[in-house]
């Protein structure tokens, strides 16, 4: 095999005497690649993000994972120039997910130029820090290489074998980027196959990050078969194989052999042991959110919209026990912790005087989200149907004792960004982003009075980073105001419930249930914590996702997000219900299988009977501790490259 910069080198025994060319031939002693110009190295590593994106949404040409990565993991492990083999890495990284992270910028378009460039700043800043991940493997993996294969040893095979060392530090660098800033696990590895259902249950073992392994594996492999030889020389003797290339392929083999048996029975598995659930419904509008036009359109038309098309849903029979709506889309406060506060103005007679029109103005938007918690309260308990609202809960702390507000004081306190804990002497009204249920009376005692309805709640628990919190609110207050300058979103505060939802159907049924909100279904480490208490058992039955990706209308993020979702129906074995603003609604199964889905930029409802999986899985037990691991070996690996490095250099400087 040629080099890449137009040389070769032979690899391996020496080959024998041209004299016997039925001997070359039998021998297959390969040449081994390598790289050693600039350009070659630039190439390799943009090749491979190329083919990466093929991989994802929307291109679905999920089979070339097995050999993404593989050109610039050549370039990793023979590149002669260290310093722009790591340039060329973190650079292929950064514009890897500078592409195929566009769709951030949508949430400035259209809008101020202003918010143009602060969306464009961000991603930007997002996909370089990214590309960190990649140069951190490209640092380790090259190093690493070079240390058991490197000058002087060509004719032997490493004794570090790529296959090893590319998914071990390739799954420990993509749990780092799940944990770190709260976690963004997007574009994993494992994602590309998440249509091929088989080898999507070895998720309930250990997540996504099963796939990942398997597949960086496979790259590591194919990187070994093009730079290790077939057979190695031993003196004295004929040349034997390589023992160790071998087996890796045999292991490789192997383990893809073992997954794909494991997924077949643990499809037929679950046939034997779930029960039907409820029949719930998704609504889906079409409603674009801008920066420039706040958290939504015009509220009571999308309101209005969605009410009809909830009053289609609960037209279909079998009628529905369960409908629900997105994330945010009840653009008021919903709780009764506020609806039931009595909001009093000062007994000043001249500031009530001088001030009617706002006092008259807050007073009307008091009154306009009671009718709206009413009409709701009213839907449900009319047609006996459980409504999931996103909206907002806003909480005063310290709650007033005698449940009274001040209708100047507390209300300005909801337009301002809290700092420090809440106290007597520092009053706040704390925000959160919320999952209503609106849960009517059922059986022989239902009553179809709005105030028969008991509603609970679900708050978000883990917020997106910049868009919905701000890092030191409470530990740094001076370094809070400077970012808040620099991010124009609405700031939350996150919830720490984590208790289920209870549904009680017409039938006399109670099922249990979570509702992750937006981004809460991408983060595994959230929804495992939502689904199993604390010792393992399993503490919900379903889970319905409420998202609203309004914010990136008509772009690949509304097909990638949903991709992700199948994966923690597998790792907790539970059905989910999506339902998200512009799309896509609809739902999967325990098995990550698609069970009806309403397209991107459909406008309309669908519904379904969730299939109830009583299994309690692998993961469920050891989350991804053992992929904690892979990054402890990831960072032994950083400091054996990092110090064989500094002993090179002092060796070398000590020659001169």
């Amino acid at each position: 095999m040629a080099r890449v910069d137009g040389t070769a080198k032979p690899a391996g025994n020496p080959l024998p005497s041209p004299a016997n060319p039925a001997e070359v031939e039998r021998l297959l002693v390969r040449y081994q690649v390598s790289v050693s110009r600039r350009l070659p190295v630039l190439l390799l590593s943009l090749a491979s993000m190329v083919l990466l994106t093929l991989c994802f949404e929307p291109f679905n040409c999920w089979w070339l994972c097995w050999f993404a990565l593989t050109p610039w993991l050549v370039a990793v492990a023979t590149s002669s120039r260290w310093g722009w083999m790591l340039f060329c890495s973190w650079l292929g990284g950064f514009l890897f997910f500078a592409c195929n992270l566009y769709w951030m910028l949508a949430c400035g378009y259209p809008g101020p130029i202003g918010s143009v460039l602060l969306m464009a700043l961000a991603q930007l800043a997002l996909s370089a820090y990214l590309g960190l991940y990649f140069l951190l493997v490209a640092y380790v993996v090259g190093g690493l290489a070079r240390r058991w294969n490197g000058p002087g040893r060509a004719e032997q095979p490493s004794g570090l074998l790529m296959t090893l060392i590319v998914p071990i530090a390739w799954v420990g660098a993509e749990v780092l980027r799940g944990y770190m800033l709260t976690g963004f696990p997007w574009f994993l590895l494992g994602h590309s196959l998440y249509r091929q259902t088989t080898l999507l249950q070895v998720a309930d073992l250990g997540g996504a990050y099963t796939l990942s392994f398997i597949v960086a594996a496979a790259n590591g492999l194919i990187v070994d078969g093009m730079l290790q030889p077939l057979f190695v020389s031993i003196p004295g003797r004929e040349p034997r194989p390589n023992f160790q290339v071998s087996a890796s392929a045999l292991g490789m083999l192997g383990m893809i052999l073992l997954a794909v048996v494991y997924g077949r029975f643990r499809i037929e598995q679950v046939d034997l042991s779930r029960t039907l659930g409820p029949r719930v419904a998704v609504v889906q509008g079409y409603y674009e959110i801008r920066l420039d036009n706040g958290s939504a359109d015009d509220l009571d038309r999308r309101f209005n919209g969605l009410l009809a098309t909830t009053v289609q849903a609960v037209a279909v029979r079998p009628m529905p026990d369960q409908v629900a709506w997105p994330e945010t889309m009840v653009g008021v406060n919903l709780n009764d912790g506020f609806l039931n506060l009595k909001w009093e103005p000062p007994d000043d007679l001249a500031f009530q005087m001088t001030n009617a029109k706002a006092l008259k103005d807050r007073e009307d938007y008091l009154a306009k989200e009671r009718a709206t918690d009413r009409r709701l309260r009213s839907f449900a308990a009319r047609y006996g149907v459980a409504l999931l609202i996103g909206g907002h809960s806003t909480v005063p702390a310290p709650y007033p004792p005698d449940g009274v507000a001040d209708l100047v004081n507390s209300f300005n306190l909801m337009w301002t960004d809290p700092i420090g804990e809440p106290s007597a002497s520092n009053p706040q009204m704390l925000r959160y982003n919320a999952a209503i249920h609106y849960q009517p009376q059922v059986g022989p005692a239902a009553s179809t009075q709005p105030e028969a309805v008991v509603k609970s709640e679900y708050d978000k628990n883990y917020l997106v980073p910049f868009g919905e919190m701000l890092p030191f609110r409470t530990s740094w207050p001076a370094a809070f105001k400077l970012l808040r300058k620099l991010t124009p979103m609405d700031l939350l505060v996150a919830g720490e419930d984590i208790r289920p939802l209870v549904l009680r159907t017409r039938d006399g049924r109670e099922f249990r249930f979570s509702a992750p909100i937006c981004y809460e279904d991408i983060l595994p480490q959230a929804i495992r914590r939502l689904v199993y208490t604390p010792d393992g058992r399993k503490q919900v039955d379903y889970l319905v996702n409420m998202s609203n990706d309004g914010w990136f209308a008509g772009t690949t993020e509304l097909r990638q997000h949903a991709a992700q979702a199948a994966f923690r129906c597998v790792e907790n074995r539970v059905p989910m219900a999506r339902s998200v603003n512009c799309g896509c609604s609809g739902f999967f199964d325990s098995l990550g299988r698609r069970m009806g889905m309403l397209p991107p930029g459909a406008t309309g409802q669908l519904s379904a009977v969730l299939p109830i999986d009583p299994r309690v899985t692998v993961y469920s037990r050891i989350g991804d501790i053992p992929w904690f691991v892979c990054t402890g070996l990831l960072a032994f690996g950083l400091a054996i490259v990092f110090v064989n490095r500094r002993r090179a250099k002092r060796q070398a400087k000590a020659g001169r």
